[in-house]
């Protein structure tokens, strides 16, 4: 798929509230308007470096965030927050917290989940790789770009199957105290990630 057509696939997606973010939810975010380039410029002056090519044609062409997997993907100023902060915001406030760990350069957090788990990307290379972070185990590096990324999307994959193994374990309901089964995240799909691409 071309970035045209990509870019064509998104805008037909995201024109219904109801397919804007997946997992589907009553209060889907609002559509934002494509960001500025006052606020591309500022977010790249807040965070220290250029915004990946696609990345910016997304934001500049599409929309400012507020679509895609998760809660949405984040956006610069003006556009969809996270936690009322956007990319740039989110990413320093990260690089400061330090303990119990310590946020990489260049790791920009996209798409929220919950449970401290983001749809990143390594901001430092050419192809934006997607790198899963979860919790306090660290960053794993998915098979995806964020081209093939959003494509999946598009394409309605679901993609918080395709970046974790699950097991089921034995359980007990806690309303009808029967047996029962729930799923767990056994790890995520892919290898270590390594900053910059190990460059």
């Amino acid at each position: 798929m071309t970035k045209d057509q990509l870019f064509d696939a998104i805008r037909a997606r995201i024109a219904d509230p109801a397919l804007r973010i997946t997992p589907p939810t009553t209060h889907p975010p609002r559509l934002y308007d494509p960001a500025s380039a006052a606020a591309l410029a500022k977010a790249e002056g807040d965070l220290g470096f250029t915004l990946p090519p696609l990345l910016r044609a997304v934001y500049a062409e599409i929309a400012n965030g507020g679509f895609g997997p998760g809660y949405g993907m984040l956006g610069v100023e003006g556009g969809h927050t996270g936690y009322g902060k956007t990319i740039a915001g989110l990413y320093n406030e990260f690089r400061s917290s330090g303990e119990p760990y310590v946020w990489p350069e260049g790791l920009l957090p996209l798409w929220e989940w919950g449970c401290t788990i983001w749809s990143c990307l390594d901001a430092r290379t050419t192809e934006g790789p997607i790198v899963t972070h979860e919790g306090m185990t660290g960053q794993t590096e998915t098979a995806y770009t964020l081209h093939s990324w959003l494509e999946a999307w598009v394409a309605d994959i679901n993609l918080w199957d395709e970046f974790f193994e699950w097991e089921s374990v034995p359980t007990i309901n806690p309303f009808t105290r029967k047996p029962s089964t729930a799923s767990r995240i056994v790890r995520a799909k892919g290898k270590p990630w390594v900053p910059g691409g190990g460059a």
